[in-house]
């Protein structure tokens, strides 16, 4: 959550010359409801269930770029479907980086929407901890505080190629 999944994926599919596909966005397509509707209506279990779902109808020899939710990846069936799909990249990001993004946008994340500051940096530091496992398995990670958008998407480009 707040690592530029949206914006990397955007730019990548572009230069790659590639359809591009948000699961969130494909989520709300579905239900005809926001996250943030489907969590406070439907609960995170049901708003995982779609998630993977969907996430099982991406056709694995398609060629774009998806971008998916901080928490799609954290099951063991996700993270095979992510794995058997094709490449997949982890964008890492410093929790000091993520509070300072997710801070002022709480209102359209369901999951923090009513944290404090000191719960907001609880929170990050025990998902990215939970979550590691899964992230860690990507074929790719990457730290923008170590090189810039271009630079990786350069990368990722010339390796697909």
């Amino acid at each position: 959550m707040g690592s530029g999944k949206s914006s990397l994926g955007r730019k990548l599919a572009s230069k790659l010359g590639r359809d591009y596909l948000d699961l969130d966005e494909m989520i709300e397509e579905k239900t005809g409801r926001t996250i943030s509707e489907i969590f406070s209506e439907k609960g995170e279990v049901y708003f995982r269930s779609v998630e993977r779902e969907l996430l099982s109808l991406i056709n694995p020899e398609g060629e774009y770029v998806v971008s998916l939710g901080g928490g799609a990846p954290c099951s063991d069936e996700n993270i095979h479907l992510i794995k058997s799909g094709g490449l997949s990249i982890y964008i890492k990001e410093s929790e000091d980086v993520l509070f300072g993004r997710l801070r002022g946008k709480k209102k359209e994340r369901p999951l923090i929407a009513n944290l404090n500051d000191t719960d907001l940096r609880r929170f990050i530091s025990e998902t990215l901890s939970d979550r590691l496992k899964y992230y860690e398995q990507a074929d790719f990670i990457y730290e923008k505080s170590k090189t810039g958008w271009a630079f990786f998407i350069n990368q990722i480009t010339n390796y697909i190629r």
